[in-house]
């Protein structure tokens, strides 16, 4: 077995076994599990579903797999869509950016949308 000695294991570029380790199960895993492609579907689908709220309050959705953007109108919309986004992080007064996770099914991100919908009601 392996084992790390003292020194061994300071070196950002020293191939750390344990974080080499780490990464290939995390690679193995995103493979295996298609989350990518996953990521890719997911993200088609909500942003379809963003993209037909009213176009007086989401003012452009764009993002690529699950990491997206969504404009929100200035107005008193914008704190109604902060507040009720619990997955919604504000990077601009009236920009946000949102992640949702790459194993998240279809009925999760349905949820996600429904809630999106009423905030905007």
């Amino acid at each position: 077995m392996l084992s790390i000695q003292p020194g061994q294991h300071g070196s950002t570029f020293g191939g750390n076994p344990l974080a080499c380790k780490v990464a290939t199960a995390a690679l193995q895993v995103l493979e295996e599990e298609h989350l990518a492609d996953n990521a890719t579907r997911m993200g088609d689908l909500l942003r379809k579903e963003l993209r037909g709220l009213p176009e007086d309050i989401i003012l452009q959705v764009r993002g690529k797999g699950l990491l997206n953007a969504v404009v929100v109108a200035p107005g008193e919309i914008a704190p109604l869509a902060f507040k009720n986004w619990s997955y919604v992080y504000r990077t601009l007064e009236h920009r946000s950016l949102f992640i949702l996770s790459t194993s998240v099914a279809e009925s999760g991100l349905w949820r996600r949308t429904d809630e999106s919908h009423y905030a905007h009601r």
